[in-house]
């Protein structure tokens, strides 16, 4: 069954009308929304300010009173242009009041409270971040406001300095929670319900109630059901919460001059349209287009080619799709799922139970941004890699591997950030993402971390170890242990995130504490991955391990992802490591073998010899560095720790061969060309019967 529309003309004639003297809102930078701004390009113009890699915490306990953001990867902080926090409390979680009420809270850039907004915005822990207007702040409630159990939730502006209650609208009936993202533009608020199934004559259709409220006095000018394919999820009967995936993408010139709204949502079906334009001048759907599966992703608009970009799960067979603007019409897709820098890895054990390192997909996570050039997107994916796609504006599109990290650090599964570098030092921007952690690590110490990825080379410039560990996969966002709210940049560039019981702040600091090199011997690697022209490419991910000096007992782990530059040493290409919030003390530090203990097993890959830096002090952070220089012999292929005949053996068996042969093996190929040739024997023949460090 069609749902009616009514013309949207009568709201902007209200809008005008009741605001009328009054300057309109807007968004209070591209840190006051979720995504960034009404593009959604995830790009936030604050500058860069870790360029010494070093990275020095400050944490803040949370002032009484104050709860936590909910708890999840869909939480945000939100930030007015003074470096204001603002977010939404999670009522007492992990459990739940049933007769109180959420409130927004915003702290000042220290941490300090400013003011605690009266219970309006439900029982349950949405994941609405608040809106932050240049004049306002902007929430909604979810199953119920002040009055308890059975009202109807509300969306209400707050004043920016005290967090009083300027006006709040109850909103319509019958859906059972209003809980994704909020967009403000000129005046105009925009939210909309999760799915919810309406009944409409005999039957019952799935639907989402959108509606524009004037930002100024809260009065609804619009409303209207946008009907959805039946494949769509919903809240059940009674839930708090269904699939909140919407995010409102808005392109003032989209239809011949008339602004749209944009939004998508995922399916359990395939081939059900379930991307949705609405011009916004009639209020009218101005076309609907088949969309791939995700969760909670975003709609990407590129002004450069007028396209939007999607990126998702492969669950559809494809990865990434382009759409016109104007009509819907899909440009492109493509399906780089399979795609992979490392082979799938057998475990120690023999089983088939292999460990992957493709693509995947995307879509479980806000990652997406759109790169400089305006035609080109970054985006982290479910194995640990992180990928470039771009659009030439024609319908061609191409995929990179930019990055392949350890496999545990997944999609980089909390929202991430494109910060330009006004030194222009990197000139493609560095992205900001928060790892997940690995659960079977039996060290407890591949945690989560905070990572500043170069946008064009792939080197991650540092990372920063939160210590957040836990024994299960979701324990990095956790009630008790994870990120209530993860990293998100300030206009001032420093970096914030909750948990628990408290505020963190990232501060830059002179230099990082362990400031470190590895040189792999005769790698060169591959043109097709990284920077995409030879001059920075991917390597291996390496473990490091801590050990007890002067023993093979080892402390700890931390895994590295390695970028590495082909053009500044003679005997192959090399990576830097920066780390930050590791436990101050002597170490040595060895290196040879990318390790995962994953899912009860035991994975490795390496065709180096061991190499160890003795005696290494690491500071306390923030008081100095430490310096660290690995060479990395290559050519064992067995993984025994010496270059011998057992290695050549494996090296004939694949030469000849292209990655992808039946005979591939690429633990023999040791300049990473993704070919085994003559230049692999030269390797292993000048490093024949060396034996690497215990």
């Amino acid at each position: 069954m069609k749902v009616r529309f009514a013309s949207l003309v009568a709201l902007l004639l209200l809008v005008v009308s009741a605001a009328w003297g009054q300057i309109p809102d807007n968004p209070d930078g591209p840190w006051a929304q979720k995504n960034a701004d009404i593009y959604r390009t995830n790009v936030t113009t604050a500058p860069y300010i870790f360029q010494n890699g070093g990275v020095v915490v400050r944490e803040v306990p949370l002032p009484a009173g104050v709860q936590p953001p909910r708890h999840g990867f869909h939480s945000q902080i939100m930030f007015d242009s003074q470096g204001n926090l603002y977010w939404r409390g999670s009522n007492n979680e992990p459990s739940p009041s049933p007769s109180e009420s959420v409130s927004i809270y915003s702290l000042d850039p220290n941490g300090n409270l400013r003011w605690k907004s009266d219970n309006l915005f439900g029982h349950f822990r949405a994941w609405a971040a608040p809106l932050v207007g240049q004049q306002r702040i902007y929430a909604v409630g979810t199953d119920f406001g002040k009055a308890g159990p059975g009202s109807r939730p509300v969306i209400a502006a707050l004043n920016k300095n005290t967090g009083a209650t300027i006006w709040a609208t109850p909103l319509p009936p019958g859906p059972p929670n209003w809980a994704p993202a909020l967009a403000l533009a000129n005046g105009v608020l925009y939210a909309a319900s999760e799915p919810w199934r309406k009944t409409v004559g005999e039957e019952d259709i799935t639907v989402v109630t959108g509606f524009a409220i004037d930002a100024a006095t809260g009065v609804i000018g619009f409303m209207a059901d946008y009907q959805l394919p039946d494949g769509v999820p919903v809240a059940a009967p009674g839930a708090p919460q269904g699939i909140p995936n919407q995010a409102f993408t808005i392109v003032p010139d989209a239809f011949n001059g008339a602004p749209g709204i944009f939004f998508n949502v995922s399916s359990n079906v395939p081939n059900e349209e379930t991307i949705v334009a609405i011009n916004l001048d009639t209020g009218a759907v101005q076309w609907r287009a088949v969309g791939e599966k995700m969760n909670h992703n975003h709609l990407v608009y590129s002004p450069v080619n007028r396209e939007l970009y999607k990126v998702s799960w492969s669950d559809y067979g494809y990865t990434f799709t382009v759409y016109d603007v104007a009509t819907g019409a899909v440009k492109g897709r493509l399906n780089a799922s399979q795609e992979s820098f490392l082979d799938p890895l057998v475990p120690s054990d023999g089983s088939s139970n292999l460990l992957w390192h493709n693509v995947g997909g995307h879509g479980w996570c806000d990652t997406a941004s759109l790169l400089p050039d305006g035609k080109s997107i970054i985006t982290a994916d479910f194995s640990g890699v992180v990928s470039i796609y771009s659009s030439d504006g024609q319908g061609n599109l191409t995929h990179r591997i930019l990055l392949s990290g350890p496999s545990h650090w997944g999609e980089m599964h909390h929202f991430a950030q494109l910060v330009p570098d006004p030194s222009g030092m990197h000139q493609g921007g560095v992205g900001i993402a928060m790892t997940r952690h690995n659960p079977d690590d039996p060290y407890h110490s591949d945690t989560v971390q905070v990572l500043a990825v170069d946008a064009a080379t792939g080197q991650v410039l540092w990372q920063y170890d939160t210590g957040i560990w836990g024994p299960a996969w979701h324990n990095f966002y956790t009630f008790d242990i994870g990120a209530r709210a993860p990293v998100a940049v300030s206009p001032s560039g420093k970096l914030y995130y909750v948990r628990q019981n408290a505020l963190y702040i990232l501060e830059p600091a002179e230099a990082p504490q362990i400031d470190g090199s590895v040189i792999l011997d005769g790698y060169w690697g591959s043109s097709n991955y990284g920077s995409g022209d030879g001059t920075w490419t991917v390597a291996p991910p390496l473990t490091l391990e801590f050990r007890e000096p002067g023993t093979t007992n080892v402390l700890f782990r931390k895994s590295i992802a390695l970028n590495v530059n082909t053009a500044v040493d003679t005997r192959g290409a090399v990576g830097w490591f920066r780390l930050n919030g590791i436990q101050p003390g002597v170490y040595d530090i060895a290196a040879k073998s990318y390790v995962q203990d994953r899912f009860g097993r035991h994975y490795e890959f390496s065709h180096w010899l061991r190499a160890v830096a003795r005696s290494v002090s690491v500071p306390p952070t923030g008081t100095g560095s430490a310096p660290v220089e690995l060479f990395i012999i290559n050519a064992d292929a067995d993984g025994d720790n010496e270059v011998t005949l057992f290695d050549f053996g494996l090296l004939v068996q694949a030469f000849g061969t292209l990655r992808g042969d039946e005979n591939w093996n690429q633990a023999v190929d040791f300049d990473g060309d993704e070919e085994i040739t003559l230049f692999d024997f030269g390797v292993l023949v000048r490093d024949f019967g060396l034996i690497g460090e215990e």
